[in-house]
């Protein structure tokens, strides 16, 4: 994996030329173009006949890795890219790179008018290679500014990550956003932005004519996978959300904030056949910076009178024609330690939340429509994904004073501590690029029964097809790991409870143990016989005092032992 990282340090002295056929213009990568960057070589083309009619196709080499340090910022242009046909495992790899500022690019692309197309390319926010290039995180990767009405965003089989605001915002009128096969992912960041930021693809309050999302993933958001809070220069007139696959979203205010809708009773509006992990972690809770966002259905919270927390949110219309099916949803064991803190008077969650608000629900039998599974609780496991931000969670809802963040929304919070470059105390569990492309894994796993019960409107594998679906045992993961490893637990330090992670290649006896500093056993997580795959183990210190403790796993000849921290 980080092959293709070192492959930067080994910079070429010497610059291949542009590689032109037709309107398709190959951009060599930042090696092999002589230290170019991806921008540069974009404005040395503008001059051409074939950019200023709109026909250019800029062609990046597969397994290259590009950089840029300035914003592609274009009036009334069409601006497209694609992965080069032909051999090589990675599609391109496209880094934002720190600019004179020393910030990275605030954005990929920002358009005024005109249009964007992106195939089979790999966008992330940061340099990865460099971790102190996350601490000054920018943005966006796809921006319509203010000036840029009737433009047009489309994206295919794309990777979009690590951006502290949103993949796709759109702050002028669009006339069609349509993401399709593609990955986003490591939404939000604390240092440099707050909870209201973390965002999938940000509509703002615009008139949009269509928003197609289909065949999605989206893996850790802070915020709303869709954002069209207080929409008051237009509605969505068609929005589909069909064969989506969310996992960790804490969706801090909402999940779908679609705010107006279709007001003529002739859009599209489908959220269907979509599977939804831990897509909703904080719960809903009566915190009001939190609730204050949920107030497009003008429905009030019983208990204190504020907005009324739901999944999909949207302002009241006695018109649209609503068609809501097939969706399910699964908290993770992690998950639901978090859900389970507000029992029975806990001062965290109420629930997870409702899936919708009265009024859609009342609109759905008004259509002779289900409303009461348009979103179904499953039992299932995904095979490869990012550990949940409990860690993250425990820190928004513990008190200033205490260090956290005491349920509060402040932009660069001096609560939210670094402990190296690019490494902070309390941030998600982010990934690599290379993770979302070769490692991520949104097999569905379960029962018999309960792969059968996933049911969708087209006979497609329901969330997003790509990832496919497996009978197995629930505990088990859908394809054995090549090797014995035991993971580092999550959170650490934890408070509570925490997740500690293992993998088995193949069957074994497996035993899972607890050890005090003074080497005495305190805990069995686990104590039989497994089957290979991918587990994890809860370990609750509600009873153990605070002060470092010990796990060891042990399975067949592989013995491992790793150091956690309890801090009450």
């Amino acid at each position: 994996m980080k092959q293709k990282y070192y492959r930067l340090l080994l910079v070429l002295v010497f610059a291949v030329p542009l590689l032109s056929f037709g309107q398709d213009l190959v951009l060599p990568d930042y090696s092999a173009s002589g230290n170019q960057y991806l921008n540069a070589q974009v404005f040395a083309d503008t001059a051409s006949v074939e950019f200023k009619n709109g026909t250019r196709v800029y062609v990046l080499k597969r397994n290259g890795i590009y950089l840029l340090n300035t914003t592609l910022a274009l009036t009334n242009k069409v601006l497209k890219f694609r992965a080069e046909y032909g051999a090589g495992k990675w599609d391109p790899t496209v880094y934002l790179y720190p600019g004179t500022t020393g910030n990275p690019a605030g954005n990929f692309a920002s358009l005024a008018g005109g249009s964007i197309s992106l195939k089979h390319i790999i966008i992330s926010g940061y340099y990865e290679p460099l971790d102190s290039c996350l601490d000054r995180l920018q943005g966006a990767i796809i921006t319509l500014n203010s000036s840029g009405n009737g433009g047009s965003i489309f994206i295919d089989s794309c990777i979009l990550k690590s951006v502290n605001g949103q993949a796709v915002r759109t702050d002028g009128k669009p006339v069609t956003v349509r993401i399709t096969n593609t990955i986003i992912a490591d939404m939000g960041f604390e240092g440099t932005s707050n909870f209201g930021a973390g965002k999938g693809i940000d509509l703002r309050d615009q008139d949009v004519d269509t928003c197609d999302i289909q065949n999605c993933t989206f893996v850790n958001l802070q915020d709303r996978v869709i954002r069209h809070y207080q929409a008051t220069k237009g509605p969505i007139r068609n929005f589909i959300f069909n064969h989506n696959t969310i996992v960790n979203s804490l969706s801090y205010h909402g999940f779908l904030s679609l705010g107006r809708v279709d007001s003529t009773g002739t859009g599209i509006l489908q959220i269907k056949n979509n599977v939804l992990v831990d897509h909703f972690a904080l719960g809903a809770d009566t915190a009001m910076i939190r609730q204050v966002e949920f107030g497009d259905p003008g429905e009030m919270d019983p208990v204190n009178g504020r907005p009324r927390m739901a999944w999909v949110l949207t302002n009241p219309n006695l018109t649209a024609k609503w068609d809501i099916s097939n969706n399910y949803y699964a908290v993770s064991d992690s998950g639901q330690v978090m859900l389970s803190m507000a029992a029975p008077k806990g001062p965290y969650y109420q629930n997870a939340g409702p899936a919708l608000t009265w009024g859609m629900n009342t609109r759905l039998g008004v259509l002779g429509k289900d409303t009461v599974n348009e979103f179904k609780k499953v039992s299932i496991k995904l095979a490869k994904t990012p550990a949940l931000m409990t860690q993250l969670i425990r820190w928004i809802y513990r008190p200033r004073v205490d260090g956290g963040d005491g349920k509060e929304k402040n932009a660069n919070d001096p609560n939210f501590t670094k402990a190296s470059p690019g490494h902070w105390t309390y941030d998600y569990n982010r990934k690599s690029a290379e993770f979302y492309f070769d490692t991520l894994s949104c097999k569905i796993s379960g029962s018999a029964a309960t792969i059968a019960s996933l049911v969708t409107t087209d006979g497609k594998v329901a969330g997003d097809p790509r990832w496919g679906a497996a009978v197995t045992s629930v505990a088990s993961a859908v394809t054995a790991p090549e090797a014995y490893s035991l993971e580092q637990n999550y959170p650490n330090p934890f408070n509570p409870a925490t997740i500690i992670a293992y993998d088995l290649p193949k069957a074994s006896v497996v035993t899972l143990t607890v050890y005090n500093v003074l080497g005495q056993a305190v805990a069995t997580l686990v104590n039989e016989q497994k089957n290979a795959g991918h587990y994890t183990a809860t370990f609750d210190a509600s009873r153990f005092a605070s002060g470092m403790y010990v796990y060891r796993l042990r399975a067949g000849e592989y013995s491992n032992v790793k150091k956690m921290m309890l801090s009450k």
